[in-house]
């Protein structure tokens, strides 16, 4: 919180007037009806609300807690995103949202979180409390004109609501090689089959010839004012070359009336590389995230097998104050206990940011969150070597 700034009570929901208020809070700051707040709680789940009361008891702010898990390393780590962060209009800048986000941070590490993850509108707000850009989000579009020669087509299998076990295991399946991904869990999903807008996702499926899923494709239409479409794609998995390949396939056949084909991308797309030559995108948003439990994230993660590294670090925290940590790393595990000769000194925005893979120990160290020698930092980039991370997924 801000020097001087008043209290806040940060409570789970106590009576449905809580939750009106909280819609309006966060009606207000998002630019949606109000009335469309329980939908997103229902889906978030009333006991995953948390809400900002000052010293009267009146509603001053609010967030929703979405557990899930991100891959790192080929393992998931269990992680809480947060989402609808927002403050009562007449009371912004009065250390309201510092403080929900710490009693927040202090909830989750108690729970045993290892992160917490979130799309950030202020930077600097959440910087303070110790997050850190740690993945990159980018739009990217290109017109049906433009995409490479069709491939033969292929049987496409029109997806229902019974495929979803399937679909929802070769996701998983791929996302562990995905740096960054998200290990989905009902939240997320909803979000890419049920939209809030209530606007048509339409499913299609790719199948080997022995029957076996191996591409699945997600997206919607909407209709421009001169009559032709724009095409969404929400989602896209393959397990293969080809079936990257088929779903522009597929993609070229939808675009009849589409002038343009969207999608959240990144340079290193699997769909992106697909194609013979680069879409156009741009860096839409950034993804912050936070250590929240030091021990419990180096723990959970996986590490290049082979590697043999110790690091002791002295890391720097300003939610929950400073801690030593020596950490053994071995045939892809970690092993983590208190302690040691320092001989790195790292703020814990800087080990957000180094154990996403989105910044290299010597990029860290430019940035002021790391200090440490040569040695120290070969060895913290032997720790964190490995893709640079991005999702398709927003909360």
């Amino acid at each position: 919180m801000t020097p001087g700034a008043p209290a806040v009570d940060v409570r789970t929901v106590s009576d449905s007037s809580v939750l009106d208020d909280l819609g309006e809070v966060l009606a207000h700051a998002f630019a949606f009806e109000a009335a469309r707040a329980s939908a997103w709680f229902d889906r978030a789940g009333i006991d995953q609300l948390r809400v900002a009361h000052d010293a009267r008891g009146e509603v001053v702010g609010g967030l929703v807690r979405i557990p899930m898990g991100q891959w790192f390393g080929g393992r998931p780590v269990p992680l809480t995103g947060l989402a609808g962060v927002a403050v009562r209009a007449d009371r912004r800048r009065q250390g309201v949202a510092s403080g929900l986000l710490r009693a927040t941070l202090h909830e989750l590490r108690e729970q045993g979180v290892a992160l917490s993850g979130l799309y950030a509108s202020n930077q600097s707000l959440y910087r303070a409390a110790g997050w850190e850009h740690a993945a990159n989000r980018f739009h990217g579009r290109i017109r049906p004109r433009d995409l490479p020669p069709g491939a033969p087509a292929s049987p496409v299998e029109l997806g229902r609501p019974e495929h979803q076990t399937e679909v929802a295991a070769l996701y998983r399946e791929q996302a562990a090689h995905q740096a960054g991904f998200l290990d989905r869990g009902p939240y997320l999903w909803g979000r890419i089959l049920r939209p809030f807008d209530g606007s048509t996702v339409h499913r299609a499926l790719l199948r080997t010839p022995e029957g076996a899923l191996e591409a699945w494709l997600a997206y919607r239409l909407e209709r421009l004012p001169d009559a032709t479409q724009r095409l969404e794609v929400i989602d896209a998995v393959s397990r293969s070359p080809e079936g990257w390949s088929r779903l522009w396939s597929h993609l070229a056949d939808l675009s009849t009336m589409v002038a343009e084909i969207t999608l959240v991308t990144a340079p290193t797309d699997p769909l992106h590389l697909a194609l013979s030559h680069p879409m156009a995108m741009s860096l839409h948003q950034p993804y912050l995230l936070r250590i929240v439990e030091p021990r419990a994230a180096l723990l959970a993660r996986g590490y290049a097998r082979g590697q043999v590294e110790r690091v002791v670090m002295r890391l720097v925290d300003p939610v929950f104050g400073d801690d030593t940590l020596t950490i053994d790393v071995e045939a892809g595990h970690a092993e983590v206990r208190s302690g040691g000769d320092p001989t790195a000194h790292v703020h814990v925005r800087g080990l957000a940011a180094m154990f996403a893979g989105h910044l290299s120990p010597h990029e860290a160290q430019a940035a002021g969150l790391v200090e440490a020698g040569p040695r120290s930092l070969a060895a913290l980039q032997a720790l964190f070597a490995g893709p640079s991370p991005w999702m398709r997924d927003f909360f």
